[in-house]
């Protein structure tokens, strides 16, 4: 509105409201959610930041003792359960009712052991930890970028995890293995139920919708009195940011979250999206995805960069669901930048 006007504002309240504002940049900053550039406002010579422009994307990383995230973050499709092996189970029976098959137990019990081995791996190597000196630059230089390479005795893991009996029942058998000690905490969370394909189904009508989204696009695809895939990115999204403000929770309490694992057990599509809201996947790039097979650990392990932070996907989980390397990381500017140096 001119110079004048600006003029005639006050400090005071431009201050209250820029302090706002900046609790919010700080928070979400905090959590690989969005990216803020900020514009200056001079007015009566005290310079004040505002937010101009909030953009998609994650953050490419706090300082050390602002970082809130986990050590790793793991994704769990559910293990088999009766509805994959005949579809004719969703007539009588609620989808959210179906159980696991035997087969589904045993591979529940197999991701659990594979998952208390990434921890016992990590607690065991305590004692193998790189030991270095103010002389030994090469070390450091290798500590200083892969700090999640540190061993801890220490490692606590959370479990998120659909409302679905057959993501419970995945959890239970995995609880069967991990020791009690070592779990901080399970949360079901209805965002990560499974895509709504309606209510009791028809397998004939079921069959053909499902032939109708391979043709049309599985994204942008809605089921009848269901949800298209861009529904379930949207309640996942949701999640991504609760998840965090979660683990601040957990820090605040006094838990190292560089000693921390969260655990998400969901469904196949959901694993994806959840995937595609993290990596800043294409529409394209989710098409071509595939489900990953029941019970597969999908690991998301922290990096590090000086004071930069981000997750990058393991490869095995990356070629499972058959994305290209490019979606292994985020799509984000300043931290290809930083690779680049």
């Amino acid at each position: 509105h001119g110079q004048e006007s600006v003029q005639r504002c006050t400090v005071s309240a431009l201050y209250h409201t820029t302090q706002q504002l900046q609790r919010k940049v700080a928070y979400k900053n905090a959590a690989p959610v969005r990216n803020f550039h900020y514009t200056t406002i001079l007015c009566d010579e005290k310079k004040i930041k505002v937010v101009a422009e909030e953009t998609t994307g994650f953050s490419s990383g706090r300082h050390d003792e602002q970082d809130v995230r986990p050590k790793r973050i793991i994704l769990l499709r559910t293990a088999e359960s009766k509805r994959n092996i005949n579809q004719a189970t969703c007539v009588n029976i609620p989808d959210w009712r179906c159980t696991l098959t035997t087969r589904g137990h045993q591979q529940a019990k197999e991701a659990g052991k594979q998952l208390l081995k990434i921890l016992v791996d990590n607690d065991n190597n305590q004692e193998n930890d790189v030991t270095t000196n103010e002389n030994d630059t090469a070390t450091n230089d290798q500590l200083e970028n892969d700090a999640t390479t540190t061993r801890s005795a220490n490692e606590k893991i959370i479990f998120f995890y659909s409302p679905y009996e057959r993501t419970q029942e995945t959890l239970d058998e995995i609880l069967s293995v991990i020791p009690s000690h070592k779990v901080v905490g399970t949360y079901a969370d209805p965002r990560l139920s499974q895509q709504q394909k309606g209510n009791f189904q028809d397998v004939n009508e079921l069959l053909v919708a499902q032939e109708e989204r391979r043709r049309y696009g599985r994204f942008f695809y809605r089921y009848p009195s269901g949800e298209a895939g861009s529904d379930v990115y949207h309640r996942v999204s949701s999640f991504v940011s609760s998840l965090f403000r979660n683990c601040v929770q957990y820090k605040d309490h006094g838990y190292n979250l560089n000693e921390m694992t969260v655990v998400v057990i969901t469904h196949g599509s959901v694993l994806r999206l959840f995937l595609m809201r993290w990596f800043q996947f294409s529409v394209a790039e989710y098409e071509e995805s595939t489900n990953p097979p029941f019970a597969q650990l999908v690991c998301l392990n922290k990096i590090k960069k000086g004071h930069h932070y981000w997750y990058e996907l393991e490869e095995e989980g990356r070629q499972a669901l058959h994305l290209p390397e490019s979606c292994a990381i985020p799509k984000n500017v300043s931290i290809y930048k930083l690779m680049k140096k």
